[in-house]
């Protein structure tokens, strides 16, 4: 009898967590899909600029959303985490430095040229996707992913499932974007989502997740919203491939070795666990 009863509850954690993926992943492309330029245009008028603070206002009436729903869920978005296992995380700040343009800006190859509005509207949004995103494919999917698997290698497989749901939703930029672009972006989020994944399976904090994340766009699009002039220079190549194969190769090291074994201090709460989730 007790086995069938696991049985039973493993099942429906499993068809939980698949109508939570569902959910988060319609969520996640409604916002995407909103018309960002239109909504900033009522307060700014640079064209790009109101792109900017339309899409940062739509992100964080999401990241309210979400942050209420997760709350309602019972997960554990704000948990403490040992010095140890922030220490763990800190390597990923070299994949994040890698994804700014430093030699472009050192050799004059870039120059910043944007107006204090720009700044702060590019500022604003990279904070709000940041939040959004981490707490939605983060905080929300990758406690469901945990569900589908067993075993000790069972981090791994949500970390990768939920990296590979995140970046599927960046198909959706095929709207109005360039396919080649696009599926760059998809490639790269994949491995930022992963990295992300890790930071919160070491320390299931979604602020440190967002705010990896937020610097990462922050350098990544800082050409694109804040500069004129050539990004990939031979140095800004080196220096991003550099960090990207190392921080693969580190991240495969905690997965399989520190993370190998480990049971994230994070779940849906459920009526049998008894305990205060939020």
């Amino acid at each position: 009898m007790a086995a069938e009863e696991n049985t039973q509850k493993e099942q429906t954690a499993k068809r939980d967590a698949a109508w939570t993926l569902a959910a988060v992943l319609l969520f996640a492309l409604g916002v995407m899909l909103l018309p960002a330029r239109k909504v900033g245009g009522l307060f700014v008028r640079d064209d790009e600029s109101a792109l900017l603070l339309g899409g940062a206002l739509f992100r964080s009436v999401g990241f309210v959303v979400a942050l209420i729903a997760a709350k309602r869920m019972g997960l554990k978005l704000f948990r403490a985490f040992s010095s140890r296992s922030f220490l763990l995380c800190l390597p990923f700040i070299a994949v994040v430095a890698g994804n700014f343009p430093i030699g472009a800006l050192i050799g004059g190859d870039l120059t910043l040229s944007a107006t204090l509005s720009r700044v702060l509207c590019f500022a604003y949004y990279c904070i709000a996707v940041g939040a959004f995103e981490e707490i939605v494919f983060r905080g929300i999917a990758l406690p469901c992913c945990l569900a589908f698997f067993k075993g000790r290698f069972r981090a791994f497989w949500a970390a990768a499932l939920g990296s590979a749901i995140f970046a599927l939703c960046h198909l959706v930029n095929l709207v109005g974007g360039n396919a080649g672009e696009v599926f760059m972006q998809v490639g790269y989020s994949f491995l930022v989502g992963g990295m992300c994944a890790i930071v919160y399976l070491l320390c299931p904090n979604v602020s440190l997740c967002a705010l990896l994340h937020a610097l990462f766009d922050f350098g990544g699009f800082m050409a694109t919203y804040l500069g004129t002039g050539m990004v990939w220079g031979a140095l800004d190549i080196t220096l991003t491939a550099v960090t990207a194969v190392a921080g693969t190769a580190y991240a495969l090291w905690l997965l399989f070795v520190k993370l190998r074994d480990s049971i994230p201090d994070f779940w849906i709460k459920r009526p049998e666990d008894g305990a205060d989730g939020a």
